[in-house]
């Protein structure tokens, strides 16, 4: 009887993931919306680093898996998007087996249930931005160091490191899971002292790397384009709009409430549901009452990587965005699973956490299927912009990409400095121009005053959830006579 119970619910577990994977599939964002989307969707059908096609540092297995999709799929947004639902679908194998290494198979699989059906993870996995691909390859290097720590042999050595090439080769910023492979490397050196060991395992690891990065460099023409390239990204990153700690004026304070609070544990975590939110405070709260199964937190294996990673996140992400936490809730989860085990108090939490997983269940049918309907804010904008009467132009600011993708039949143009803009003003043509309020935040930022020469005509609005940057566009009417008099000045 027992063993009958237990085979259905390790079928109850596999189906309900099977089921989120399938509404993934349905409700696939089938155009992109963003830049960054717009970048990976171009790729498809000409990979063109030059060109933000896509943009550094390309990506190159994950337009691969894209373009293999492509192969079937018309639509390259939907194609990519269709890779990472099928990468998230099988990420579920290292994420059971990395459970099975402190659980039974039962609560193991319904641990993957409970990660699978985070609303924010469902939203990320259905577009087509390689943060999908890259979470779910996370799980199978993890697996692979985990394994390779355990046995020691040759294979599994090499397989952490070839996971790491293919996680490094659809996202650089999960560089910092790296530590993984360095603490690996110290760890068999301790067992084996053995230099030439060691050596030949670092020297694997860099040719694994060297494999996409040699790739990337043929199709710039060699290795010094491709590292001129980067350095140039790399500078953007850090110094002008990467959103990285160093370019932002939030205090650290600030920085770290959007990070922890509300990108991690509103957003990631509890998918902006108050009832979820209550139930991992109480299970929190039965945790704090065994104070040995939080205390011993930090010992768990994979505290590190995730700590790591949040520091990352914290320094040199965009905190703008919650997708850079993407991987964090998968972990606290996994912390979460194995505190109540250690507290003997798994059986306690079931019943609170499949009424969370029912709750993130349905939350995230509800944000699939706004994300998947909801006209985004730039498509309104175009739409709007297409029915007006010809003689206007557009000044946007990254919104310039979905257009330039849609084709709009009217004139349009990134601008980014407000001298070159008084320049485009002074020499129009047009008898109306338009800016967006990015346009005007940027010109603000340098210290331009246009109070009394724009007015407002128009605003858009999407879900912030799917666009925190670009989910609000305001559309501007610039007072022609009014910035052409101050030009002249």
């Amino acid at each position: 009887m027992r063993n009958g119970l237990r085979q259905a619910a390790m079928a109850g577990g596999v189906l309900a993931i099977v089921i989120i994977s399938m509404l993934r599939f349905i409700y696939a964002v089938d155009m992109p919306r963003t830049w960054d989307e717009v970048d990976f969707s171009l790729a498809l059908s000409e990979f063109d680093l030059l060109a933000m096609q896509p943009h550094f540092p390309g990506y190159p297995y994950f337009i691969l898996g894209g373009m293999i999709a492509h192969s079937v799929i018309e639509e390259p947004a939907k194609a990519l998007a269709y890779f990472n639902v099928t990468a998230g679908l099988l990420a579920s194998i290292p994420l059971y087996l990395i459970g099975r290494r402190f659980l039974a198979s039962v609560q193991s699989i319904w641990m993957v249930v409970f990660i699978q059906a985070l609303p924010f993870l469902s939203v990320n996995m259905s577009v087509p931005m390689s943060e999908g691909a890259a979470f779910s390859f996370l799980w199978w290097y993890i697996w692979a160091v985990l394994e390779a720590k355990k046995r020691g042999t040759w294979p599994f050595h090499l397989l952490a490191s070839f996971f790491f090439s293919l996680l490094m080769g659809i996202r650089l910023s999960y560089l910092l899971f790296g530590i993984g492979l360095l603490l690996l490397w110290l760890h068999d050196w301790g067992k084996k002292r053995s230099a030439a060991r060691t050596g030949i395992l670092i020297g694997a690891a860099v040719l694994f790397q060297f494999i996409w990065v040699w790739a990337l460099a043929a199709t710039e023409g060699g290795l010094f384009p491709f590292l001129t390239l980067a350095f140039s990204f790399t500078e953007g990153h850090f110094q002008d709009w990467g959103g990285a700690i160093s370019t932002e004026q939030q205090s650290y304070g600030q920085r770290l409430f959007t990070l922890l609070f509300y990108n991690l544990i509103w957003v990631g975590l509890c998918g902006k549901s108050w009832a979820v939110c209550f139930g991992y405070a109480v299970l929190l709260l039965l945790l704090l009452v065994k104070k040995p199964a939080l205390r011993n937190l930090y010992k768990h294996e994979l505290f590190l990587l995730a700590f790591a990673y949040l520091l990352w996140a914290f320094f040199a992400q965009n905190v703008e965005k919650p997708r850079h936490i993407l991987p964090l809730p998968a972990f606290l989860i996994i912390f979460l699973f194995y505190s109540l085990k250690k507290a003997k108090i798994l059986q306690i939490g079931y019943g609170m956490m499949a009424v969370m997983t029912g709750v993130q269940f349905a939350t995230s049918v509800q944000w699939l299927d706004e994300q998947h309907s909801e006209r985004h804010a730039v498509y309104q904008m175009a739409d709007y912009l297409a029915e007006r009467p010809p003689s206007f132009m557009i000044y946007t600011w990254e919104e310039i990409r979905v257009l330039q993708y849609l084709e709009v039949p009217y004139p349009h143009k990134r601008i980014q400095t407000f001298d070159y803009f008084l320049q485009e003003v002074r020499h129009s043509k047009y008898d109306t121009i338009f800016v967006t309020n990015h346009v005007l935040k940027g010109f603000e930022a340098q210290g331009a005053d246009l109070d009394g020469q724009v007015e407002k005509v128009k605003t858009f609005t999407s879900n912030a959830l799917f666009d925190p940057v670009y989910h609000e566009i305001v559309l501007y009417k610039v007072n022609l006579p009014s910035l052409k008099e101050v030009n002249a000045r």
